[in-house]
């Protein structure tokens, strides 16, 4: 069941991965990511792609 308050959300989530996943944009590098997680003292999941 899908709730339709989430709706708005689905679209922006759509949107942006559109703007930032289109042609012409560069993964992160390993090292770039590296250096993040121990700037911000974070540790990221690591990305799965899906297809």
């Amino acid at each position: 069941m899908e709730s339709i308050e989430l709706e708005p959300i689905r679209d922006l989530l759509v949107k942006a991965y559109d703007t930032a996943m289109g042609e012409g944009c560069t993964p992160e590098t390993q090292q770039r990511i590296e250096n993040f997680e121990q700037k911000h003292n974070v540790k990221l999941p690591s990305a799965t792609l899906v297809n």
